[in-house]
């Protein structure tokens, strides 16, 4: 992925040269600003260790209409017992989930 990451890098060199000169200022800019969109999620990909080979869903939480809402994350702790359930928390900090947020699901 370094070897993508280099030749994206370098293009957005490129088109910074281009754009310095005046040349197709609004077009490069615009596709300037693509290629560092697909820099920003091959990052992602790499920290997170996402790879489509590793997928098995993604979801997006849809708009219900039901005024405002969280989607909570909860651990059942084994048990079918929602006394027993806990919130899932992260860096401690409850994880709560809105419409349109997206989830990746792993094999």
């Amino acid at each position: 992925m370094e070897s993508v990451q280099n030749m994206i890098s370098n293009e957005i060199e490129r088109i910074n040269e281009l754009i310095r000169r005046d040349e197709n200022k609004d077009e490069n800019i615009k596709f300037k600003n693509e290629l560092l969109e697909v820099l920003f999620l091959i990052n992602i990909s790499k920290t997170y260790n996402i790879s489509k080979n590793e997928i098995e869903n993604i979801f997006k939480i849809p708009k219900e209409n039901k005024g405002y809402s969280e989607y909570r994350i909860i651990n059942d702790c084994e048990s079918d017992d929602r006394i027993n359930w806990t919130e899932v928390a992260i860096e401690n900090k409850n994880i709560r989930l809105n419409e349109n947020d997206v989830i990746i699901k792993f094999k």
